[in-house]
């Protein structure tokens, strides 16, 4: 569903992989079609994504969001958290918040 979709993305990358990742795969879809090709490079462009370290999502947790990039519905997740309810992913925020302390 599409809270445990943008769970695993906020507590695993940056807001900006996060639109990175979303950005390549539609782009490759459009020029690509939904093929054999494409279908991989999912795979691979969600398996190789920057995760922050130590919070590379588990195995299950890969294969959901790759289903989910395949099919579109990863974009739809994207764009409803980050665009409409303009949401900021938890890892950015721990990082924020790590700037604040560190310029004190």
């Amino acid at each position: 569903d599409f809270e445990t979709l943008w769970g695993i993305l906020e507590q695993s990358l940056h807001k900006t992989q996060i639109k990175d990742l979303d950005a390549i795969i539609e782009r490759k879809r459009l020029e690509w079609g939904e093929g054999e090709v494409f279908q991989q490079f999912v795979a691979d462009a969600v398996c190789n994504a920057s995760w922050i370290e130590g919070k590379k999502p588990k195995d299950e947790e890969i294969k959901q969001l790759i289903v989910a990039a395949r099919s579109g519905q990863l974009s739809d997740v994207i764009e409803l958290y980050t665009e409409i309810l303009k949401k900021k992913p938890k890892s950015d925020e721990v990082s924020s918040n790590k700037q604040q302390e560190a310029a004190k």
